[in-house]
């Protein structure tokens, strides 16, 4: 894009012409409010004391550029104004040395052909020659003159632009009328009218003097381009290592950014890998093993542990596919996992077939480990039942407790297992494998560590001889029992060893007719049971008798706010076991409470007080 030019004329102390040339056509409206903004901002002239009016213009055909008539207020200084006449000056330097000092000169006549032209000129453009027009090697980009002495000899203020045909090289200054001797080289002193160019090259950078096949010995040591042109080679360097600085900042960022992503996906699939890894091994144990170092092992003075297995097992496996026997577990102890997570004191050691191994009180520390472990083998029997083989079978299982000292640690180098040594491991194998289907079997040391043993509805089952142990007495737990005790209404109002503390009981021998229970609802079919067959099978599967009296043990039940003797006998073929008769008594002061609350709903029923019945 060229520059536009002004030129003043007919400058006088209220008005002057302004000549403005440009190639850009339809823009002198520009040129009449940027002379009323100059006006305003330096000279404080309003739009009222600074008139403009176009004279000539390119549109009309007046002019081939356009000319502006400025008027302003009386200017003392202009008065006298006036264009000083152009000066000539004798050219006395010796042609050879002008022809070193500036390389990019030249020398015209009055018709513009070129006379002399500087060294780097005749080098680079060997077709211009002394001799030939310049208008045929060079175009005249500014000012908008044509090449003719007159015109060039009007416009000497302005800056001269010429460009190569050839190359497209630009040389840039200004022109001067000069005289030109007629015989250069004799002693003729007549002179001729001549223009003298005095410029230097157009450059960009290092990358412009290659395209024009300059060299820098080419520029004078006077001429400034030497300086524009390592600087100009400096600044694009600086710009081009701004570029790249931006370009790695940009790609130092998109990789923090993709770093960033990849910490947090790493962090994710870390986490992820810690869970599922903390879920085969305790958290100590795995930190250990993943730092390389060996977990050693640690010993348990007190824990309990849990095995059980599904009864049958051997026949669904038979019946069933073994597609079908894998989904079974697999469901079932999705179930039991899902129970265990709600106890993080316990700890699932692993399952192998249809065993399911639990230890509480070594992974982490607790002292109602015994307690905890009763209640998730009675979740666990909850949760069997909504299980079904594929014959639609629902699962039955047993459970074994024991507790004692055990050792745990880490054994193997390949596929490492977190296992638990010692006796205590061996009976509680052998309580559930002695235990019977759909109830929990456990041991008198894990009876012992129970904290809370009015929480359970345990029944003493007695010696019984365990393989490799020999004579052990052990207990029962029934899971529904346990349902139906932690629901009722006495378990629901009671906090001591029996369900109530308006009932107290207590056992006596003799006839069953002297303690004939009153009200007489309190009689049901009395159960005949010896402590041999305790052993065996649970009370509420002990054969019936008959209501007559017998001679025999009973338990006597008082309230204690009245004295009235409620009593339930129990005939005993042999000597009865007090642990026994607590369980029985337990059993019966329940029935007595349930029954005294349904006697109480139906009478506040206001059905009972309508006039219809």
């Amino acid at each position: 894009m060229s520059a536009p030019v002004f030129k003043c004329s007919d400058v006088g102390p209220e008005s002057l012409e302004l000549h403005y040339y440009s190639n850009r056509p339809a823009l002198g409206p520009i040129v009449v409010g940027v002379l009323h903004g100059l006006s305003e901002r330096y000279w404080g002239l309003g739009r009222g004391e600074l008139g403009v009016s176009l004279l000539r213009s390119r549109d009309d055909g007046s002019d081939d550029h356009e000319v502006f008539r400025v008027t302003y207020p009386y200017q003392e200084d202009l008065r006298n104004w006036h264009q000083p006449p152009p000066r000539r000056h004798a050219f006395t330097v010796e042609p050879d040395t002008f022809y070193e000092l500036f390389p990019f000169h030249i020398l015209l006549d009055r018709n513009c052909t070129v006379l002399q032209t500087g060294a780097a000129l005749a080098r680079l453009l060997p077709g211009l020659q002394t001799g030939s027009l310049l208008e045929e090697h060079f175009l005249l980009r500014h000012p908008y003159v044509n090449l003719e002495y007159d015109k060039i000899c009007g416009e000497q203020n302005n800056a001269f632009l010429l460009k190569s045909r050839d190359t497209g090289m630009e040389l840039k200054g200004q022109m001067l009328p000069v005289p030109v001797p007629l015989h250069p080289g004799t002693a003729c002193p007549a002179k001729a009218e001549g223009l003298l160019f005095m410029g230097s090259v157009r450059l960009a950078g290092l990358e412009d003097m290659q395209h024009h096949k300059l060299f820098l010995s080419d520029i004078p040591l006077h001429d400034l381009n030497r300086d524009f042109v390592l600087l100009a080679e400096q600044r694009h360097a600086e710009a081009q290592l701004k570029e790249r600085f931006e370009a790695l900042s940009l790609e130092l960022k998109q990789a923090n950014a993709k770093l960033e992503d990849t910490t947090r996906w790493l962090q994710e699939e870390r986490l992820r890998s810690d869970r599922l890894l903390y879920q085969m091994l305790p958290a100590d144990v795995a930190t250990c093993l993943k730092h390389g170092e060996r977990a050693p092992a640690s010993e348990h003075e007190e824990a309990t542990i849990l095995f059980s297995d599904i009864c049958g097992f051997t026949e669904i496996s038979a019946r069933c596919s073994p597609l079908e026997v894998c989904a079974l577990l697999d469901e079932l102890y999705h179930q039991f996992d899902t129970v265990i997570e709600e106890f993080p004191e316990l700890y699932k050691v692993e399952t192998i077939g249809d065993a399911y191994m639990v230890v509480a009180n070594v992974t982490l520390p607790c002292d109602n480990h015994a307690d905890l472990l009763l209640e998730f083998a009675v979740r666990m029997h909850e949760v069997a039942r909504d299980v079904r083989s594929s014959l639609g079978e629902p699962v039955s299982i047993r459970v074994g407790l024991h507790s004692g000292p055990v050792v745990a640690g880490v054994v193997g180098k390949k596929m490492p297992r977190f296992c638990l040594f010692g006796d205590t491991v061996n009976t509680a194998s052998r309580m559930e494998s002695h235990g019977l289907p759909g109830q929990i079997h456990i041991s008198q040391a894990c009876y012992s560590c129970i904290r809370v043993k009015e929480r359970f509805v345990i029944r003493e089952r007695g010696n019984i001889s365990v393989k490799g142990k020999g004579m052990m007495r052990t207990y029962l737990i029934a899971p529904a029992e346990q349902e139906a005790h932690l629901h009722s209404p006495a378990r629901r109002s009671t906090s001591g060893a029996f369900a109530s503390e308006r009932y107290t009981p207590s056992f006596t021998t003799g006839r069953s007719n002297q303690l004939r229970p009153q009200p007489s609802w309190l009689m049901s079919p009395m159960r005949t049971f010896s402590s041999a067959s305790m052993s065996g099978a649970s009370v509420d599967a002990l054969p019936t008798h008959g209501s007559d009296p017998f001679e025999g043990h009973a338990i006597g039940i008082h309230d204690s706010a009245s004295g009235t003797p409620l009593v339930r006998c129990v005939e005993a073929q042999d000597e009865v076991e007090p642990a026994v008769l607590a369980t029985l008594s337990r059993m019966i002061i329940g029935d007595v409470l349930e029954r005294e609350e349904a006697e109480r709903k139906a009478l506040e029923s206001p059905e009972l007080h309508s006039p219809a019945r």
